[in-house]
């Protein structure tokens, strides 16, 4: 089979149909790579591949002094990935890390491509049009495609429309496919009858372990205390991680937290200490805010509010109304 793209190409973008095809050509089966000499190194790769997006600490790594073979290697260890990610039960949390360190690398290479190879990488993503070097996305897949982005500059309401058609810019469509991409890597895969080389459960079963020992480091070192022993939702355990790692938190997410904190009997003082480790950090706004909703009472959202607005929440979650209700019963 002729391949448009070389091997260095498509490790890049392992997510293309050519780089499948390149895979399936060589005729390697899972049991095939475990036993490899060469190809096995890759079950290495995807797990390192993993734990480093967990980490943040994603880098594009393949084995150079192998020449084409090593990007070979590296351009296996995607669908690998995807398999320790489903047989080492990573939690949906840290499979969002992994996804978006993934993401984020992808971003990095295709705005160093010229523009017909971004087109190009592009089209395989999402559906679009070019109309007079603009971007335009039919609206009803536009809203499919934005329904998780959090940017209000890329919300409907926002944008220009002329003939169901929504204008975009070359970066608002790769922040688009980006976030196609992660939600994509972030799923799972259904293993259940598939007999795994005893190498691969093996060695996810390691994966599991040090990610539980990951999971103790990265998870939020802000304190909580409730009055039962209520388990964090996770929903809310994200939204502290993301302002302990002073990373932006928009009106929605500081809403639910404040809202659950309040109703969880939490302290004003203790959820201003809280809030104080945000970037933008403003004490007499926020003190401001949180006696306004504390002297009006508002519940927390619902699940089903929470994902409208743009709020990820856990599989378990989808379980309770709202995270109030998540694992109501001490364990």
């Amino acid at each position: 089979m002729m391949f448009v793209h070389d091997v260095r190409f498509l490790s890049r973008y392992p997510f293309l149909k050519e780089s499948k095809e390149y895979i399936e050509g060589k005729n390697l089966s899972i049991d095939a790579i475990a036993e490899s000499p060469v190809y096995g190194s890759a079950i290495k790769i995807a797990i390192e591949r993993i734990i480093n997006g967990i980490k943040r600490k994603t880098k594009y790594s393949p084995i150079l002094n192998l020449e084409d073979t090593g990007y070979e290697i590296y351009l296996i260890s995607f669908p690998l990935s995807k398999i320790f990610l489903s047989q080492a039960e990573v939690s949906e949390n840290l499979r969002q890390l992994y996804a978006k360190s993934e993401g984020m690398l992808f971003e990095t290479f295709i705005k160093k491509e010229n523009e017909n190879v971004r087109t190009e990488i592009l089209r395989e993503i999402l559906n679009f049009s070019r109309s007079q070097n603009r971007y335009v996305i039919y609206f009803a897949d536009y809203l499919f495609y934005t329904k998780n982005l959090k940017d209000g500059k890329l919300d409907l309401i926002n944008r220009r429309m002329n003939n169901g058609l929504v204008e975009v810019n070359e970066n608002e469509l790769i922040t688009i496919a980006r976030d196609i991409l992660e939600r994509k890597y972030a799923m799972t895969l259904n293993l259940s009858g598939v007999n795994l080389p005893e190498i691969i459960v093996e060695k996810a079963k390691l994966l599991k372990n040090a990610i539980k020992k990951i999971e103790g480091e990265i998870s939020p070192k802000i304190s909580v205390r409730f009055k039962t022993n209520q388990e964090m939702p996770p929903s809310i355990a994200r939204i502290i991680q993301k302002i302990e790692n002073k990373e932006n938190t928009n009106h929605n997410e500081r809403f639910v937290l404040a809202s659950f904190l309040l109703n969880k009997e939490i302290p004003v003082e203790e959820i201003k200490k809280i809030f104080a480790h945000s970037s933008n950090y403003d004490e007499k706004k926020t003190s401001y805010y949180l006696d306004y909703l504390s002297k009006r009472k508002y519940t927390c959202p619902s699940y089903t509010t929470m994902k409208s607005l743009g709020i990820m929440i856990s599989e378990e979650e989808e379980k309770f109304k709202n995270p109030l209700a998540y694992r109501k019963k001490e364990k």
